[in-house]
């Protein structure tokens, strides 16, 4: 799903349901990044989440640009 915030609602909706994050963070917006990891943590959060074993995968896109 998007990581634009007017989505971020339907998350939540999924939770309960998931077996595995994948989580995609573009390194190059050294912004976003912050937005991103502040997203990461809310939805590590969530007590779906925490009451189950999720897996959670993070790829850092554009790693070969500076």
């Amino acid at each position: 799903m998007s990581g634009d915030r007017t989505y971020s609602y339907i998350w939540k909706e999924h939770y309960k349901d998931l077996d595995g994050v994948i989580f995609v963070v573009d390194s190059t917006d050294k912004i976003r990044f912050a937005l991103a990891h502040d997203e990461l943590m809310e939805i590590l959060k969530d007590e779906n989440i925490k009451k189950r074993e999720v897996a959670i995968l993070i790829f850092a896109n554009k790693m070969d640009l500076k």
